[in-house]
């Protein structure tokens, strides 16, 4: 039995000999707002529990004018819920979210007894020691889970006397929200056991409404939460029979789906698994070598449209964009996008090739052209006739390939090494390059009538840093992908990695963001990632934006130098620097 009076002596006589007065007017120890929602979505299964009932439960307070509050288990309020103008005169007070009721901040309180001894408590009247909270009354129940006290309910009376069945009102009310708490917990358990499998996994209403799907099934069937997929297939898949191992056909997808269906719970439960059919063997095989379309690219929407528009055209294109920013995936996707989808889709990285040999690969060669040359050999642009040559990092090819290279876009012509007889060829060039070619051309390193040439039409790729709400749904994409090819059981990423991974730089782009998550999906000790297997450099935004800075002073510096016919004092007088600076940066 408890001894509520005894309760109430002991937990006045500690708040005294803490130091706390009486006259407190407001109450003040509260978490920052950062702090608020991260607290609230680590207790997230708690709030969507109780919701709910305190939506309920206010509505039915709107005339008594009781709020209702749900604190953690340290006392901090999560929610507040209750008529408007009752939380406003409560706020002044200082009773708002994010606010502690622990003893030793609020003073002797139902709340900060109850979750002490783990049983209901109220309190009324002068038993509280602020006297800021006398003229009401407070009824409190734990919720407990497992023993433990996860949090409890409240319900704070205006009056010093709340009405009788208030006391078992808040104790209905925290076993209901314990129990749904535990069901929640159980569904959440449920979901992910089933994002860690690759196969497609949805729960649908009879109505054909998406109740839940999981995350290999939203990007399988190209469905959402709340879509309605009664409509998606050739036949009627929402019979009550159960059907194992059923091969049917998407219209939505335009693929053929093994499927496995049952009827649970009141809904129907799917699993899909797609079936290549001989058509798509055959693309696939057909674009092995231009293995990506627009659909595989995540966002950059405006980027995209661009792009595809100028993909049926049949014209050259420049791609520009930083290392990392998916430049080879945009020239594949418009290779798949063209009417040349059928042929061949050749990469050449001109950064990769040595500049002896880059010749007679891109050109090729007659039998006896040079020593090694035993027999002919046809260059990457004649074996490209009739498809798509990507040529990746054009600003690495040098000075004199340039001149050959615009001779065969003008000329539409290719002759090899050793030979006398042009070849004709059709081929579209697709170019790309993380350089600023202007500057290029100002330096005397890149030609400028092949500048001119290639830089109409220009799709330029934003980095990572200038499209960071595009993360999270890059994210979902990557850890989808890797699962594919790594057997770990990893459901995804809580919220506070997301926000870890949305404050970075990413001087790699998204080449980076993937080789992090990677990472992290290996080295992960648990079911989800955590911030902490994160691996992300110190520093990074910073030593980012220094070296940013380096390079623009640099190219800033050698246009001046070109202006001033390498004249560096001259240079020096107009940057109103000194000429050991500017060595200093050419240095670098």
């Amino acid at each position: 039995m408890v001894d509520r009076k005894k309760l109430i002596r002991e937990s006045k006589q500690r708040c005294h000999r803490s130091g706390l007065k009486t006259d407190k007017r407001c109450l003040s120890k509260t978490i920052s707002q950062r702090d608020l929602v991260k607290r609230q979505s680590i207790h997230q299964d708690l709030i969507n529990a109780a919701t709910p009932y305190m939506s309920l439960m206010a509505e039915t307070f709107q005339e008594c004018g009781s709020i209702l509050a749900l604190v953690d288990e340290k006392c901090c309020i999560l929610k507040l819920s209750g008529p408007e103008e009752r939380l406003l005169s409560r706020k002044k007070l200082g009773l708002t979210e994010g606010i502690s009721l622990h003893e030793e901040h609020a003073g002797t309180n139902a709340v900060a007894l109850c979750l002490k001894i783990k049983k209901p408590f109220h309190v009324a009247g002068n038993e509280y020691f602020f006297k800021l909270f006398q003229q009401g009354s407070c009824f409190a129940a734990p919720i407990i889970i497992n023993g433990h006290g996860i949090g409890a309910i409240i319900i704070i009376h205006p009056h010093k006397v709340g009405h009788p069945h208030t006391f078992a009102l808040v104790q209905t009310l925290a076993q209901l929200i314990g129990r749904e708490y535990e069901g929640t917990k159980q569904g959440n358990l449920v979901v992910s056991v089933c994002n860690m499998l690759n196969t497609g996994v949805v729960l649908a209403e009879k109505s054909g409404e998406v109740w839940y799907a999981n995350t290999r099934a939203r990007h399988m069937l190209n469905i959402k939460k709340r879509a309605n997929i009664v409509d998606h297939f050739n036949i009627n898949i929402f019979s009550f029979a159960n059907v194992s191992n059923e091969i049917i056909y998407s219209k939505h997808k335009r693929q053929t789906f093994l499927v496995t269906r049952k009827y649970y719970n009141d809904k129907f439960l799917f699993l899909f698994e797609p079936i290549e059919d001989e058509l798509r063997k055959e693309k696939k095989i057909r674009s092995a070598l231009a293995p990506y379309t627009f659909n595989d690219i995540i966002g950059l929407n405006m980027v995209k449209k661009k792009a595809h528009s100028l993909a049926i055209q049949d014209i050259n294109i420049l791609v520009v964009g930083e290392s990392g920013t998916g430049k080879e995936l945009f020239a594949a996707a418009i290779h798949n996008a063209s009417s040349r989808a059928s042929a061949r889709f050749v990469i050449v990285n001109c950064a990769a090739i040595p500049e002896s040999l880059f010749e007679s690969e891109l050109f090729g060669y007659k039998k006896g052209a040079f020593t090694d040359a035993r027999s002919d050999r046809i260059g990457r642009i004649e074996y490209a006739s009739g498809g798509t040559l990507f040529l990746d990092e054009i600003s690495e090819m040098s000075v004199s390939l340039q001149s050959k290279l615009l001779r065969v876009i003008e000329d539409k012509c290719v002759t090899p090494l050793g030979g006398n007889n042009p070849k004709s060829i059709d081929v579209r060039f697709v170019f790309a390059t993380n350089r600023n070619l202007e500057k290029l051309v100002l330096q005397k390193k890149f030609r400028g009538d092949l500048y001119y040439r290639l830089s109409s039409p220009v799709i330029r790729i934003p980095p990572l840093r200038e499209r960071k709400a595009e993360i999270p749904e890059l994210i979902e994409s990557f850890i989808l992908r890797i699962r594919n090819e790594h057997k770990r059981f990893i459901t995804g990423l809580d919220q506070d990695t997301i926000s870890k991974l949305m404050g970075y730089q990413y001087p790699g782009n998204v080449r980076e963001l993937q080789g992090i998550l990677k990472n992290a999906y290996l080295t992960c000790q648990q079911d989800r990632i955590k911030a902490d297997d994160i691996e992300i450099p110190e520093n990074s935004g910073a030593e980012y934006l220094k070296d940013h800075l380096a390079d623009c002073a640099v190219n800033i510096i050698k246009e001046r130098l070109q202006i001033n016919n390498s004249n560096v004092k001259a240079t020096a007088r107009g940057l109103g620097i000194s000429p050991r600076t500017i060595y200093r940066y050419l240095k670098k």
